[in-house]
């Protein structure tokens, strides 16, 4: 699951209900049903009850850089990323436009899609179809490509040197040993 659903759900959970009503317990975890507690009765929720401040960011809209259908924003450092219906486009905590990272294509240096993507202080890695990620520095700048055992659908950097790929099981033939 996505950080920012996560956090969406504790915002939602903490900040605008005083008590939650069946919890259960698995795996060191609490599983919460945020069902029942949606169709309870709504309260409005103060802003201020979750969060000390609050900045607006106009992102600076240019050639290069109109958004249309925004899929995810992940914050890194003084970056901010925001992956479109077509590309990732780069913006820093002011709103000012920076950069896109590579481009969508079928060439050399170039990603097909991007189904997920992470990014690092350093670096962007797109996860693109053909079993392989496209990895490319914060710039935009092309570095190279590295090639995944089967297709994954979903990508997540655990440290510097380790991520973690989601590969389903629909990608594995019935005699194989699925590690999904």
């Amino acid at each position: 699951m996505n950080c920012k659903y996560v956090f969406f759900i504790f915002l939602l959970v903490s900040g605008c209900q005083n008590k939650v009503k069946e919890k259960e317990t698995i795996n060191k975890f609490e599983k919460i049903k945020i069902l029942e507690i949606l169709n309870e009765k709504r309260s409005s929720c103060k802003l201020s009850s979750i969060s000390d401040s609050v900045k607006e960011i106009i992102l600076e809209t240019t050639e290069t850089s109109l958004i249309g259908e925004i899929k995810d924003i992940q914050f890194i450092g003084t970056k901010i990323f925001v992956l479109t219906d077509e590309d990732i486009i780069v913006f820093n905590n002011d709103g000012k436009f920076l950069n896109t990272i590579g481009r969508k294509g079928r060439g050399p240096s170039e990603y097909y899609s991007v189904p997920d993507y992470t990014v690092s202080a350093d670096y962007v890695f797109i996860l693109d179809y053909g079993n392989r990620v496209a990895k490319y520095n914060n710039n935009g700048d092309f570095k190279e490509y590295i090639t995944l055992p089967k297709q994954a659908s979903r990508i997540l950097l655990i440290s510097k040197n380790t991520m973690l790929f989601f590969i389903p099981d629909s990608q594995f033939d019935n005699d194989e040993e699925i590690y999904s």
